[in-house]
């Protein structure tokens, strides 16, 4: 599993950071989720904007508007200058059918999540799949109970794997 998708290699939790674990043929990524002002699930590790992004203040504190427009590459190298950050719909988008990915729900509204993956079409079927860790577990459990057997969805620190290990492998040139 890649921690906040090849952050020593791009900008944690980014498109290019995503889209490098899947050129690589990585099976895991985990990816960091977080509120903005306006309830739209945002890729943020820290709380803090200040330090992986121009902006200054919290996460939370800026609607989705706000926060796409701010540089979230430019902190990392010059290269990733005007990288975006993205919204967790934008990540599924990225990452259905190509890569499992592993979300640490930060801050997270349990309702909208579960609605967010099924919008996706995040399901079993797919090639790649979803799992859960959330530091507010408890409050995502009922959520999730209610959920079918077919659905992706499982209780909180439960991994699951819908891509072939054979496919996958570690890159040499990242430490995993």
């Amino acid at each position: 599993m890649v921690h906040r998708a090849l952050a020593r290699q791009a900008p944690e939790n980014t498109r290019p950071a995503i889209t490098m674990c899947i050129a690589d043929e990585l099976e895991w990524v985990e990816i960091d989720v977080r509120l903005s002002k306006d309830g739209i699930h945002v890729l943020a590790h820290d709380d803090q904007l200040d330090g992986k992004t121009n902006g200054r203040g919290r996460v939370s504190d800026s609607t989705v508007e706000q926060l796409h427009a701010l540089d979230a590459g430019s902190w990392f190298a010059r290269r990733y200058a005007n990288t975006r950050l993205l919204t967790l719909a934008q990540a599924l988008e990225i990452a259905k059918g190509r890569i499992n990915l592993y979300l640490d729900c930060k801050q997270a509204d349990p309702e909208k999540l579960v609605a967010d993956v099924r919008a996706a079409g995040m399901t079993r079927k797919e090639t790649a799949g979803i799992a859960w860790f959330s530091i507010a577990g408890s409050r995502l459990k009922p959520v999730m109970r209610r959920l079918s057997h077919d659905e992706v969805l499982l209780p909180p620190g439960l991994i699951f794997g819908r891509v072939e290990s054979a496919k996958c492998r570690t890159s040499s040139r990242h430490r995993v």
